[in-house]
This record gives structure tokens, sequence and C-alpha cells, in this order.
């Protein structure tokens, strides 16, 4: 609530959706008005709607440049196998 206090336009939901919609419908909206993404993200493949993934993926479909800054999962789970580890903080840029 203290950073609401401090945004230039709040924009309301015009219809109210289940919790996993909001999500998606979320990203979509952040993706429609913006110029570049920057996300902060584990590079893993998405794990529900409107996750970081599902948002990344959309904004390389809509060939949105994207800026993102590895940030590994803080859960005891291990990646698998393929999945490449880079160093904590590691930035891409994709797209410019």
């Amino acid at each position: 609530l203290q950073l609401a206090g401090q945004a230039i336009e709040i924009v309301p939901p015009q219809n109210p959706l289940p919790r996993p919609e909001c999500y998606s419908a979320s990203g979509q909206a952040i993706l429609s008005n913006s110029d570049v993404l920057i996300a902060l993200w584990d590079g893993w493949a998405t794990r529900g709607p409107g996750g970081t993934a599902e948002v990344v993926a959309s904004a390389r479909l809509q060939a949105l440049p994207l800026i993102w800054v590895y940030c590994p999962r803080q859960e005891s789970e291990s990646p698998p196998s393929e999945h490449p580890m880079p160093e904590t903080g590691t930035v891409f840029y994709e797209g410019f």
C-alpha cells in the first residue's frame, strides 16, 4: 500500500477474475503498456498461469525487447540436468 501512494496511475480491473486469471491478465496488461520488459526470473518453464515464464514467453512472441536477470529459486529443488545454471545476477538481453 505504501507504493500505491507513489503510483502515477492505478488501473483497477474492469471485471473481477479468479486469482490465476488475474496473474495472466496483469502480465498481458504490463506487456501491452511496455516498450521493454525487465524480468527477474529463474529461467524455468511456467509453474502456473501468469507466472514470469508465461509473461516472458508472451514478450518473446510479441518481439518485445527483453532484459532478464537470473534469480535462482530459493527452494531446495534441484534443476533438471539440461537447465543451464548461470551465475546469480547474470543479465540476458534479447531483441535489442
